[in-house]
């Protein structure tokens, strides 16, 4: 007995498995067993078994059972129909080191048929981008001006430079922390855990975590929305009771959605600091997005969650309140639901309906994962090790990343 120890190990579908595993249990919805077993028969099982190597869980995406949407309904094959805004994010010939350590943009390239030296990118409203690498804080931590030489390097956020130029006024840091909406680990780790469900929402519209936010009427009932379209993930009381007794909880048909005549005074009650890890990043997700910033920053905003709650946001993200899942036709817990519209009663009443991403705004988004980059992302940007010489690498996929065959291979370089 001592010299065999027994060892549970907790992890998501998509992390890699060790091989001195023996067993597994994959959970489903409302954390029952969905199947379970010797690693043979998990990984190598039939019916309603995942394929060889992978635990799929109730949510993730099959390819094969859906080859024409992404998880959030988006078509595989939508084209370039949409057309890119104004700059938001300009970055000319940035080369970030400390003393005579290089860190980002140690390289040279052609552009237009210009030699130019160091890091050059432009986000634009309405674009959607991935960035994968090495150096992926660095550049976020310029945007956000969390960085020191943001203030330095030639930098424009919003068409402004940090500081003042002749004839061209700067952007100060609370004017531009309230054009960027942020969720990252950093900001995860620093939140205060002592403030209430409600006050860490409404803290997107402070200018620091602590201090008092701006409040109207209309940001109030957009907060309500919030706490009510997520309330099973949010509220303390769901984990004590099934979703089919609580009193918040509507079924219509196949649909399971929430009753928005519920008040939200239990948001008031719930401490930050009291909520699970993965409610704490759907906290902080929803904090980045609620304002409907020009500039949404996902960094890893979605580590930690199950593959329901990741598919959720992601569905949030991509379409608001006005699309939702169904199990209509679900053939078994490992096969995707389909996205439908959000039953028109539910929408009308104390006025519901929220939409997604808008044109007006761009996404940026961090991720190690495959499954955890939404379908709305569009273009990626590859950062090379410090050191090597090697320049960044840019490119772009007409569809959901989801459906492009060896294009997370080809972001980062691997054989496809």
């Amino acid at each position: 007995e001592a010299q065999a120890p027994r060892i549970v190990l907790s992890i998501r579908p998509q992390d890699p498995l060790p091989e001195w595993i023996t067993h597994i249990v994959r959970l489903g919805p409302e954390l029952r067993v969905a199947l379970q077993g010797s690693r043979h028969q998990v990984l190598q099982g039939s019916g309603s078994s995942p394929a060889a190597g992978k635990v799929v869980e109730a949510g993730d995406h099959d390819a094969s059972s859906s080859p024409s949407v992404s998880r959030e309904g988006l078509s595989f094959c939508d084209g370039d129909s949409k057309v890119e805004g104004e700059p938001i994010v300009e970055m000319h010939d940035i080369c970030v080191k400390y003393g005579d350590k290089v860190v980002l943009g140690n390289w040279q390239e052609f552009i237009k048929g210009e030699k130019r030296q160091g890091f050059n990118w432009t986000v634009r409203r309405g674009q959607r981008w991935v960035i994968c690498g090495s150096g992926k804080t660095t550049v976020l931590s310029l945007i956000c001006s969390d960085h020191p030489q943001s203030y330095s390097l030639p930098i424009r956020l919003f068409s402004f430079p940090r500081l003042p130029q002749p004839g061209t006024p700067g952007i100060s840091i609370f004017d531009l922390q309230s054009c960027i909406g942020h969720s990252s680990p950093e900001t995860h780790n620093f939140f205060p855990k002592h403030l209430s469900l409600r006050r860490c929402i409404e803290s997107a519209w402070s200018d620091t975590f602590l201090s008092s936010p701006s409040l109207t009427y209309e940001r109030d009932a957009l907060v309500d929305i919030y706490l009510k379209w997520f309330e099973p993930e949010l509220n303390l009381a769901h984990a004590t009771a099934s979703l089919s007794k609580s009193k918040s909880i509507k079924h219509a048909g196949n649909l399971l959605y929430l009753d928005s005549t519920v008040p939200t005074n239990w948001a008031d009650n719930i401490r930050f600091g009291d909520l699970p890890f993965s409610a704490q990043r759907i906290t902080l997700f929803l904090r980045a997005l609620i304002k409907r910033p020009d500039l949404v920053v996902l960094d890893e905003a979605f580590s930690g969650m199950d593959a329901s709650l990741r598919n959720k946001c992601l569905l949030f993200l991509t379409w608001g309140t006005t699309k939702i899942y169904s199990t209509a036709g679900q053939k078994g817990p490992s096969q995707p639901m389909r996205v439908v519209d959000t039953p028109k009663s539910m929408l009308d009443v104390e006025g519901m309906r929220v939409g997604g991403l808008s044109d007006e705004q761009a996404l940026i988004v961090v991720s190690h994962v495959k499954e955890e980059v939404p379908g709305l992302v569009r273009d990626w940007v590859y950062l090379p090790e410090a050191g090597t010489g090697e320049k960044a690498r840019f490119g772009h996929f007409g569809g959901p990343l989801e459906g492009v065959k060896g294009g997370w291979e080809r972001i980062w370089g691997m054989p496809e």
